[in-house]
């Protein structure tokens, strides 16, 4: 067990015996449930202490495989982020792919090549998770690396790097990726869970430029996902006007 003076939301370490004694001394291992549920709650303080209690916990898996890490990055909970990183315990390649630390990547894939083609435990490639939260940095480094631009999630949301490109929120960045993407020979009409193709999600997320991009690299506007639904019927249900113009009238 490790206790070290850990940095709580940017405020400068605490002195020695300064932290909360009654919660460190606590004659009792924190369980990994317990903390994991911390951190999904956003309960900064008290993942920081746990952290100081126990540094291992940074290295906690809920059911899935997922780290602590990975967790905060899927949830968006930057400041507890920063709470784990700060703890200073070393990034596997794919919480190094979630995060953006591209040098953490580089050294961990030239170690071993193999995680270039490998899935983390929850089941998902490295160069998903840089297109997914557009870790544009980390992204272009895999793919000049010979990463396989259609790779798929082996979990159940069966996502290939287009589609994770295809939902990142920023709609530049996205088609900074998803042009990459086809380039390297990304498959166009690749499906992930529910049948949604890239177009789905290009026309729900009422991305035009890259509903243009997809058309011109020959997508099927008229390709349906499990229920049936074309990107227009997408389009249509979400009130994107100028994606409704743009795809009606094709593909039928």
């Amino acid at each position: 067990m490790t206790k070290k003076g850990l940095p709580v939301l940017g405020n400068p370490a605490p002195e020695e015996g300064s932290a909360d004694r009654d919660f460190l001394e606590q004659p009792r291992e924190i369980s990994t449930p317990e903390f994991l549920q911390a951190v999904q709650e956003d309960r900064r303080e008290d993942v920081a202490k746990m952290i100081v209690h126990d540094d291992r916990l940074v290295k906690s898996r809920d059911p899935s495989g997922a780290t602590a890490v990975q967790l905060a990055v899927y949830h968006g909970l930057d400041e507890i982020l920063g709470i784990l990183l700060r703890a200073e315990v070393p990034l596997d390649a794919f919480e190094a792919a979630a995060v953006g630390d591209t040098p953490r990547v580089k050294e961990c894939v030239e170690k071993d090549p193999s995680l270039l083609g490998s899935w983390s435990e929850d089941g998902f490639p490295l160069l998903g998770l840089a297109a997914f939260f557009g870790r544009l940095d980390t992204f272009d480094y895999l793919l000049e690396q010979g990463a396989d631009p259609n790779i798929q999630a082996t979990n159940p949301a069966r996502v290939c790097p287009l589609h994770s490109a295809a939902a990142h929120r920023d709609q530049e960045a996205s088609l900074v990726m998803a042009r990459k993407l086809i380039a390297a020979g990304a498959d166009i009409e690749a499906e992930q869970a529910g049948g949604f193709h890239p177009l789905h999600q290009a026309a729900a997320g009422n991305h035009l430029k890259l509903v243009d991009l997809l058309l011109e690299a020959g997508a099927d506007p008229s390709c349906e996902n499990d229920t049936g639904k074309t990107p227009l019927d997408l389009a249509r249900e979400r009130g994107h006007d100028a994606i409704i113009e743009r795809l009606s009238g094709l593909g039928t």
